[in-house]
């Protein structure tokens, strides 16, 4: 194998995993986020019971799942055809926007943390 084709096979491989490390990292994220909202106390309670943090932490959980979805429907297209499709055009955007909404919601929460210890 030449050098140019190694180069190439490894890239394949790299946006092969690509997808399904990004949908772990994201699960990872939402899931340690939830943990966090429930030990935090906010106003005397968990900040889990705050509606708005639950509703940020829903949306992020239901657009994992989206996303999961979505992997599986690119996979089977390859498996049929051979060929990918426009899910994983569409895969790249989704998780490029909710990872932004997950790293937003953890700097709330680590500003948050911030303004509690300095107290």
């Amino acid at each position: 194998m030449e050098c140019g084709d190694e180069h190439a096979d490894v890239r394949a491989r790299f946006l092969r995993r690509s997808p399904a490390s990004h949908l772990q990292n994201a699960s990872i994220i939402s899931h340690r986020l939830i943990e966090l909202s429930r030990t935090i106390q906010r106003n005397g309670r968990p900040a889990a019971e705050d509606p708005l943090i639950r509703q940020k932490l829903a949306q992020c959980s239901a657009e994992i799942e989206i996303m999961r979805f979505n992997q599986m429907r690119a996979f089977s297209r390859i498996t049929a055809t051979g060929v990918p499709g426009p899910e994983g055009s569409i895969q790249k955007i989704f998780w490029s926007e909710l990872n932004q909404r997950l790293q937003q919601i953890a700097q709330e929460r680590a500003r948050f943390l911030r303004t509690i210890a300095e107290r």
